[in-house]
């Protein structure tokens, strides 16, 4: 359990500080935490501290980050991360943004599975059926 109050609201229980370029994080596992703040609230559990550089988010693997829960922190972060997401207009492309919701603001790089709830449909609203697909980052 990690617990604090009347601390800034950019404080964070877990920080990671890279001292050089080329930095990244494989094999880690956070999980079954409880990040309690007495208080309003923080931004984040976990954060990078760039003071001297910043992850090579793109060599980032094996990021456990999940079963914790979040009391006063205003980003729940998880990973893997599942979300719903609703599109509203037809396009060839949608861009689906995690909105920091990873660990670390890092990059999805690797995607389970894509599942349509109901139809897709086009701008005159038949039917089509398509199979989505995904390319990451």
């Amino acid at each position: 359990m990690f617990l604090s109050g009347d601390v800034a609201p950019w404080f964070s229980y877990v920080v990671v500080k890279p001292h050089g370029v080329g930095h990244f994080l494989k094999d880690v596992s956070i999980s079954g935490n409880r990040f309690k703040f007495l208080g309003l609230a923080i931004d984040r559990a976990e954060r990078v501290d760039t003071s001297f550089a910043d992850l090579d988010y793109s060599r980032m693997r094996e990021i456990n980050f999940a079963d914790n829960s979040f009391h006063g922190v205003n980003e729940r972060v998880s990973n893997p991360l599942r979300f719903k997401y609703t599109e509203g207009s037809a396009a060839t492309t949608w861009t689906i943004d995690t909105a920091d919701q990873l660990p670390f603001k890092g990059q999805a790089l690797a995607m389970d599975s894509v599942v349509v709830v109901g139809r897709i449909r086009n701008s005159s609203n038949s039917v089509v059926f398509p199979t989505p697909y995904v390319d990451l980052r």
